[in-house]
């Protein structure tokens, strides 16, 4: 698992950098923070369904739960999210996570759905 995440964060920065910079930009610029709670989301079923934990709940969020720009504003990054949940739609070890997450995230979960309903992996 620890290499798909690897792998998955490496993928995410090259393909969607100014994405990933304003997320960043969240943590002060510090890449170990924001992967560190990346891994931990991934690494740990019990942040999957916890809004204050699992990033890519947060990612889509606007209110407390979400991250905050440098004016303390919560802003939702959700093209970040899709990036991310396309990405891991490719690779079977996601599939539990992608699905606690779009069960937590209840309405999104039809609008993100159509993202991953070509990959065979999470249908």
């Amino acid at each position: 698992m620890e290499s798909a995440i690897d792998e998955l964060w490496e993928t995410i920065r090259q393909t969607c950098p100014i994405l990933m910079k304003d997320w960043l930009n969240c943590f002060n610029g510090d890449d170990d923070t924001a992967r560190c709670e990346m891994n931990d989301t991934l690494s740990n079923m019990e942040n999957w369904s916890d809004r204050n934990c699992n990033f890519l709940l947060r990612l889509v969020s606007d209110d407390k739960t979400g991250y905050q720009d440098s004016n303390g504003n919560y802003k939702p990054r959700v093209q970040l999210a899709l990036a991310f949940v396309r990405h891991m739609s490719r690779s079977s070890c996601f599939t539990d996570f992608v699905v606690a997450t779009l069960n937590v995230h209840g309405n999104a979960a039809s609008l993100m759905y159509v993202v991953i309903q070509g990959c065979p992996t999470l249908l």
